[in-house]
């Protein structure tokens, strides 16, 4: 599933992950999730924020893009319903005759409880933004049940004429044969599918190291994995501490020990070996759960890269967005950040191998 997006002016796009300030990798993704403890956004107060912000873009006229793990079918337990949802999922999936068929209506039902949940900002998106094609969205590891055509038709439902895309291209040339990759302005993925523990056909190591994690969070006595970023962790982002540098990953192993999984060194060392004569597009990822812009790799070189992290921080969320009035510098990597005075608007920037409020 690919999707070409042409002579777009304005994007705001968001990958719903979470970055925790103080550097450390967390395996907990922020999705959209059902009411309950998993409900991050809820905890962290930035659904209203995260309302007034998409309300002042719609009303601007940008496109919305969701950059994948949108909705979560990985968190298993906090709640009720979750605990649920775990049994009937796994029972369902697994035995008899119309399991597929009782799979796809467990799965409807998350997602009706998540959008239930989130109501709000579903009917924003579809008033706003997916009522004249502003909407657009991929797909990732935590909503890969949208590669079942059934259930992206269910999610049309709520959201009118979504197309769930593993790539979206930004090119001011339409498309068509003579379309090249010089014409592409930027590759847009969440970036699960260049990760061996989350990409196509290893989705499931990913999958129950997340069940895991959540579910065992269930149990009386047993230490949370779930310490949400706190105020200090945002003002920590903000100052200047945050790493603005490839992942590298051990490659006996497959990861490091903040427990990464995707070796963003690795994939633009291999990128680089068959670079275009013009280069490479920008690459916009998220799935990683840090913010990036423009970051260093190991020889000290700035990669045509973006990451929008999307921290669900204390009353804050990061995202990027693309503006091709200024061709120079289309790029903007924000943090949107409750005030009395409303939502501000904070710019980071590049500065060596940090970021720093602009």
């Amino acid at each position: 599933m690919n999707k070409l997006i042409t002579e777009l002016q304005r994007l705001y796009f968001l990958d719903h992950q979470r970055w925790d300030g103080d550097g450390e990798l967390t395996q907990e993704i922020v999705d959209r999730c059902v009411a309950g403890r998993l409900d991050w956004p809820e905890r962290q107060r930035v659904k209203d924020l995260y309302l007034s912000v998409l309300a002042g873009y719609a009303e601007e006229g940008w496109h919305l893009v969701e950059n994948g793990d949108v909705e979560d079918f990985w968190m298993v337990g906090g709640s009720t319903w979750g605990a649920v949802y775990d049994i009937a999922y796994l029972t369902g999936a697994a035995v008899g005759p119309g399991r597929e068929q009782a799979r796809r209506q467990i799965l409807s039902e998350h997602l009706d409880r998540i959008v239930d949940n989130n109501a709000a900002i579903y009917d924003l998106i579809a008033d706003a933004f997916c009522s004249d094609g502003r909407y657009h969205r991929t797909m990732g590891n935590h909503d890969d049940v949208f590669a079942d055509p059934e259930l992206a038709e269910h999610l049309a439902t709520h959201l009118p004429g979504v197309q769930v895309a593993d790539t979206i291209m930004l090119s001011d040339t339409p498309a068509g044969p003579g379309v090249g990759i010089d014409d592409v302005a930027a590759i847009i993925a969440h970036g699960h599918l260049t990760d061996s523990w989350n990409g196509h056909g290893f989705a499931v190591l990913g999958r129950y190291v997340t069940w895991l994690a959540t579910g065992l969070d269930d149990l009386p006595g047993v230490r949370k994995v779930d310490a949400l970023p706190d105020e200090a962790d945002l003002d920590r982002l903000l100052a200047g501490h945050a790493s603005n540098r490839l992942i590298e990953l051990d490659s006996r192993y497959g990861g490091n020990r903040r427990f990464d999984s995707l070796d963003e060194e690795r994939l633009f060392a291999s990128l680089d070996e068959q670079r275009p004569e013009d280069g490479w597009p920008w690459l916009v990822y998220g799935h990683t759960h840090f913010p990036m812009l423009r970051p260093l790799n190991a020889a000290g070189d700035p990669v045509r890269y973006a990451n929008s992290g999307c921290g669900v921080l204390d009353g804050a969320f990061s995202a990027l967005e693309w503006d091709s009035s200024d061709p120079d510098d289309p790029l903007k990597l924000v943090v949107w950040r409750t005030t009395p005075d409303g939502p501000r608007r904070i710019e980071l920037v590049p500065d060596g191998a940090t970021l720093r409020a602009g």
